[in-house]
């Protein structure tokens, strides 16, 4: 008898654990649209609501979603809810880094373009988390003097470079050139340099530059940390 009532209250502590965190989810998923939507001015669909740990009851919530009329594949945007130490429910998103990159890919390719060969520049989205003060109304030049104002915040490119052949040594000396053409630029935190034989390069996209690297003979990846 108190082995099937130890099961019952178990069972029922179960079931309310999951319709608290049901109901968690559903409060936190409806907080954290409406901040994305009163910051950028506009809908965002959702993927996932959850909290980081292994227990609904802890961890911080998180949501994955991306813009309404976007690419849900390219526009992957992550919202995390926390409370600081006075109580206040404070958030951070990485939405604004989607907003500024065309500008800051562009900015960046600038830099590079006395040196022979046609690249492609692509910013890393993961995250990272932007200053709140980075909102729909904000731009790369805002977020470009909030650094040079003595700020921190260093963002992440990948440069796809077409180059064929074999020879491993001739494209980190051209990775190297790139690698120097940077190094006094403190928007960037690190580099990638990716190497595809050129009618691979041809067919590179926002969606698809990761997928069509191959770790084979004629590919090669360098990679260096800019500013620490």
């Amino acid at each position: 008898m108190k082995t099937a009532k130890r099961i019952f209250t178990l069972t029922l502590i179960i079931i309310l654990t999951i319709g608290v965190s049901g109901c968690m989810g559903q409060s936190n998923k409806k907080i954290m649209l409406e901040h994305l939507e009163k910051k950028y001015g506009k809908e965002f669909g959702v993927w996932h609501v959850s909290k980081s740990g292994y227990f609904p009851w802890g961890g911080t919530p998180f949501m994955d979603c991306y813009p309404k009329g976007g690419d849900p594949e390219t526009e992957h945007v992550k919202i995390e809810m926390n409370k600081d130490e006075n109580g206040e429910i404070t958030f951070r998103d990485n939405y604004f880094g989607i907003l500024i990159r065309e500008d800051f890919e562009e900015d960046m390719l600038s830099i590079l373009a006395d040196l022979p060969l046609s690249m492609k520049a692509y910013y890393s989205n993961s995250p990272p988390f932007f200053n709140e003060i980075f909102d729909g109304t904000k731009t790369y030049a805002d977020f470009k003097q909030w650094v040079k104002d003595g700020n921190s915040q260093g963002l992440t490119i990948t440069i796809a470079v077409p180059m064929d052949g074999t020879d491993k040594s001739e494209k980190e000396e051209y990775a190297n050139q790139i690698f120097e053409k940077f190094e006094q630029d403190v928007f960037l935190y690190s580099v990638d340099v990716r190497f595809y034989p050129s009618e691979v390069f041809e067919k590179i996209t926002r969606a698809n530059f990761i997928e069509l690297y191959k770790v084979r003979y004629e590919y090669a990846l360098f990679s260096k940390i800019i500013n620490r």
